[in-house]
């Protein structure tokens, strides 16, 4: 069913898939790592589930990607607009050992 085609699915329907695969590999509890919007998706399932989930661990997750008055953390519309044609311009290339692993970012085989 993976294929189906229906839509995005909302936070809750994504952390109900985690429901359905805890219950079909028989776990009653588990660590959950959301990486990116997989942190909101863990989250959801987390507050929803408390007793069904041991750890939570968020990685480059956020509560929301731009800045407003209330989350002086996000980025301005020009610097959304910059990070956005950056993605763009280096989708699939060695760009995230810059940030993510830079000991190894002049490794041809790391970035490979």
């Amino acid at each position: 069913m993976s294929d189906r085609d229906v839509g995005v699915a909302t936070l809750e329907q994504r952390s109900e898939d985690i429901n359905a695969v805890l219950d079909t590999v028989g776990s009653k509890s588990t660590a959950l790592l959301g990486v990116s919007e997989g942190g909101a998706i863990c989250s959801v399932f987390a507050a929803t589930y408390p007793e069904r989930v041991s750890h939570l661990i968020s990685y480059g997750s956020r509560p929301k990607y731009a800045w407003s008055p209330d989350y002086p953390y996000g980025l301005k519309p020009d610097e959304v607009e910059a990070k956005i044609a950056n993605f763009v311009e280096n989708w699939g290339g060695p760009s995230p050992l810059t940030t993510g692993a830079p000991s190894v970012v002049k490794n041809p085989a790391a970035a490979e």
